[in-house]
C-alpha cells in the first residue's frame, strides 16, 4: 500500500529559496566550459562565463569541476583525471569510491542537477553545501537517478581550488540559504527542500538520502493492468487479488479524495489507518497515485489467515507538477471475513532501521529504467576487526579464486515478540569479505510488529537490489543453496527445498572479483542502510558446505575458511560459530542472550 513518503518533504518549497540553483540548463552550460578544459577534450564554445568570477562561484566551478571529472573517470576506467580538482589525500579516497563504482557494475554517471546551499570562503579554506542529482547506468543496462546532500571542503593551493573532503551527511538535513551574495544561476523549475517533513504514519518506505529527483511524466496505467503471481484458483491467488484490488482502491481515494471505497477490501481497524494516511498524502500534496510494478514473494494461506511479501513500485504525483518513483517491501496479513480477503496489516519492514545513506535490503529494490531509488555500494561486511562483525557471522575463505559455492541449512523458526521487529537471514555467497562485489543467495525470516513471522527466499548481486524468488520456506525445512560461475560472467543460482522437494534455477550476470566465499548468518540490512534487530533465532547448521577453489572442490578446511563472530555495538558477542565439524564440511551457529545494537552499520 502507498503511504506519505519524504517526497513531500520538498513541497512547499518556494518558501524557501536557495540563493544558487544550478538547473540542467546551468549545469549544460557549465559542462561545456569544464569539459572543454579537462585533458584530451577539444575547444569548446564560451558560455558566457564571468571572467572574474566571485570567491563564491570559484569554488563551485571547481566542485562542478571534480563532479565532471568523476563522470570521466567511471566512463573512461581511469581517475587520473580527477588529480587537478582534488587535493592529494581527496584523490586517493575518491580513485577507490570510483574502483568500488567499477566493480560494482556502474558503467556511467552523470550530474543531471545541483541545488547550491551556503558557500562559506575564509582566505585559502572553503566549504560549500549542495543537493547533487545523480544518473546512473548499469552493465546489465538499468538505470537510476539519486539526489544526496553533500557538504565539500576545500583549499586552495597555488590559487587553485582543490576539493579536500566530501561529506554526505544524510537526508534529513537540508543545505541552508546561500548569502545573498551568492552568484544566482538561472531559476529552477525544481521543488527545493522544505524545512519540515510530511507525515509518514505506515511507513511507505521514503526511499534513500537522494530518492528519485522529481519529474513530470504521464500517469502510468496503475494496479489495474498488474496481475497476480499464484496459479489461478489457487487460495494464493485470491489473496494476492486482494491486495491488488486494495492498491487499486486507494489509487481510486487518492484521485476522489474519498478513502470509503477501500472499506471492502480492509478490516475496520486497518481502514481507520489507511483513511488518515490517504489523509496525510492530500494534505501533503500527493495529487496522484499509481502502482507501477508489484513483485510478489511468499504467499502464505492457513485456514483463515494468510501473510503475503511484495515490493511495489508507485509512481506520485504532486500538485507542483513534479513526480517521483520509488519501490518498497510490504508484508501484509489478511483475514477472511464472511468469505471475502481482507487486508489486516501492512508491515514495512524496511523502513524504520535507517543509519546510513544507502544500501539495501533482502528482497530490495531490483534498479530499473527510470528514476527509482538508487542502488549504493556499501561495504559489504561491517569489520569490526579481525574475525569479527557487527552483522556477519559464520566462515569466509580467501586466498584464491572461488567459482562455485554450496551450502545446506535448517530454516529457523525465530521467537516472535509482539510489538518489535527483528530479523535474520542465512545464505551462500562469493565475494564481499574483502571487495565490494558480492552474489548470494539465502533465506531470511522476518518478525513483525504483530508477532507473526515471514519467511522468504532471495538473491542479491551487489550493488544491486535482492529480490524474492517463488519458492516457498518454511520453518524447519532444509534448504540447499549452490552459486556456479559458468562461462564468462554467467552464473548459477539453484534452491531446492529438501523437505518438500521443491525447486528454482536462475541463470545470472554478474562481475565477480572471485577473492572470497562464505556461508553467513545475518543480521540483515534495513532500508536506508541500517541493520534491522537480530532475533532471536536460537541455532542454525550449516552441512555440506563446499567451494571451487582455484579450479578444485573444497570443504571449509580446505579452502582454510575462517570463523567470524557477530557483535553489538557493546563488542558482545550476538552470533558465535562452533569449530568446523569433522568432516570439514559444516558448522553450527549460536545466537547469545546478548541485545542486539539497536543500529549498525550496513551489511550485506
Amino acid at each position: 500500500m502507498k503511504t506519505a513518503t519524504l517526497r513531500a518533504f520538498f513541497l512547499g518549497l518556494l518558501s524557501l529559496t536557495l540563493a544558487a540553483c544550478a538547473p540542467a540548463t546551468a549545469i549544460s552550460q557549465a559542462r561545456g566550459v569544464i569539459q572543454s578544459h579537462l585533458p584530451g577534450a577539444s575547444p569548446a564554445a564560451s558560455t558566457g562565463t564571468s571572467s572574474a568570477p566571485t570567491a563564491q562561484s570559484a569554488v563551485q566551478l571547481a566542485i562542478l569541476r571534480g563532479d565532471l571529472e568523476q563522470e570521466r573517470a567511471i566512463s573512461t576506467g581511469d581517475s587520473s583525471v580527477m588529480r587537478d580538482s582534488s587535493t592529494a589525500a581527496y584523490f586517493k579516497e575518491v580513485s577507490q569510491q570510483n574502483d568500488g563504482l567499477l566493480s560494482g557494475g556502474v558503467s556511467a554517471i552523470k550530474l543531471v542537477n545541483v541545488e547550491w546551499g551556503t558557500i562559506t570562503v575564509n582566505g585559502s579554506s572553503a566549504t560549500a553545501n549542495n543537493f547533487e542529482t545523480w544518473a546512473t547506468t548499469y552493465s546489465d543496462g538499468s538505470s537510476d537517478q539519486s539526489r544526496d546532500h553533500n557538504v565539500y571542503s576545500l583549499v586552495q593551493q597555488n590559487g587553485v581550488w582543490k576539493i579536500d573532503s566530501d561529506d554526505q551527511p544524510g537526508s534529513s538535513s537540508q543545505p541552508q540559504p546561500a548569502a545573498s551574495t551568492a552568484p544566482q544561476p538561472a531559476a529552477s523549475t525544481a521543488p527545493q527542500p522544505s524545512t519540515s517533513a510530511a507525515p509518514r504514519p505506515l511507513g511507505r518506505g521514503s526511499g534513500r538520502p537522494g530518492a528519485s529527483a522529481p519529474s513530470t511524466s504521464a500517469a502510468p496505467a496503475g494496479a489495474s493492468s498488474l496481475s497476480v503471481g499464484a496459479q489461478a484458483s489457487t487460495p494464493e491467488a485470491a489473496v494476492q487479488q486482494a491486495i491488488l484490488k486494495g492498491n487499486g482502491e486507494q489509487e481510486q481515494a487518492i484521485s476522489s479524495h474519498d478513502s470509503s471505497v477501500m472499506k471492502d477490501t480492509s478490516t475496520d481497524p486497518y481502514y481507520q489507518d489507511l483513511a488518515q494516511t490517504n489523509q496525510d498524502m492530500l494534505d501533503s500534496g500527493v495529487t496522484a497515485i499509481r502502482l507501477v510494478k508489484i513483485e510478489w514473494g511468499q504467499t502464505t494461506v492457513t485456514g483463515t489467515s494468510a501473510t503475503a511479501s511484495t515490493y511495489e513500485t508507485w509512481w506520485t504525483q504532486y500538485s507542483d507538477g513534479g513526480t517521483d518513483q520509488s519501490r518498497d517491501r510490504n508484508i501484509y496479513s489478511l483475514v477472511q471475513q464472511n468469505g471475502a480477503w481482507k487486508i489486516q496489516s501492512d508491515d514495512h519492514p524496511d523502513s524504520g532501521f535507517t543509519s546510513a545513506p544507502g544500501g539495501s535490503q533482502p528482497g530490495g529494490p531490483v534498479p530499473s529504467t527510470g528514476a527509482v531509488p538508487p542502488p549504493q555500494v556499501p561495504a559489504v561486511r561491517s569489520a569490526r576487526g579481525r574475525g569479527v562483525s557487527s552483522n556477519w557471522s559464520g566462515y569466509a575463505a580467501t586466498g584464491g579464486k572461488f567459482t562455485a559455492v554450496t551450502g545446506t541449512w535448517t530454516v529457523p523458526q525465530p521467537a516472535a515478540t509482539t510489538g518489535s521487529l527483528g530479523a535474520d537471514a542465512a545464505w551462500v555467497g562469493i565475494g564481499g569479505e574483502n571487495s565490494r562485489d558480492l552474489i548470494q543467495a539465502g533465506t531470511e525470516e522476518t518478525v513483525l510488529s504483530s508477532g507473526a513471522i515471514h519467511y522468504d527466499a532471495w538473491i542479491e548481486m551487489l550493488p544491486q537490489y535482492s529480490h524474492p524468488i517463488p519458492l516457498a520456506v518454511h520453518p524447519g525445512d532444509s534448504v540447499t543453496v549452490s552459486i556456479s560461475q559458468q562461462q564468462g560472467n554467467n552464473w548459477k543460482v539453484s534452491f531446492k527445498n529438501n523437505t518438500t522437494t521443491n525447486t528454482y534455477d536462475r541463470t545470472v550476470q554478474y562481475t565477480s572479483s572471485l577473492s572470497s566465499v562464505e556461508w553467513i548468518e545475518e543480521a540483515p540490512s534495513g532500508g536506508r542502510g541500517g541493520v534491522m534487530p537480530l532475533d532471536n533465532f536460537g541455532s542454525i547448521s550449516f552441512s555440506g558446505a563446499s567451494a571451487v577453489k582455484d579450479g578444485h572442490p573444497a570443504n571449509l578446511s580446505q579452502a582454510s575458511a575462517q570463523p567470524i563472530t557477530m557483535i553489538n555495538g557493546n563488542d558482545q558477542p550476538l552470533v558465535t560459530p562452533a569449530a568446523i565439524s569433522a568432516g570439514g564440511a559444516g558448522f553450527t551457529l549460536t545466537r547469545t542472550s546478548n541485545a542486539p545494537s539497536s543500529r549498525a552499520r550496513r551489511g550485506r
